[in-house]
């Protein structure tokens, strides 16, 4: 199987390349991201929608 591969960033947010998703998070590298929200103003309320993580998402903790 083929792993997924990331655009990676330097601190200037330069693109320097890409990675291997297992190597961008064991580093600690700056990569692409994406967030949906939704915003909608109802009866004078805001109401702010975010993206629902998916289950199966594999989750990574670096300490």
């Amino acid at each position: 199987m083929e792993k997924e591969k990331l655009k990676i960033f330097n601190q200037r947010r330069e693109p320097i390349g890409v990675a291997a998703r297992e190597e961008v998070h064991r580093l600690g590298l700056w990569h692409e991201t994406f967030h949906c929200w939704f915003v909608r103003r109802e009866d004078g309320v805001d109401y702010v929608y975010l993206q629902i993580r998916s289950s199966k998402k594999k989750i990574i903790q670096i300490y």
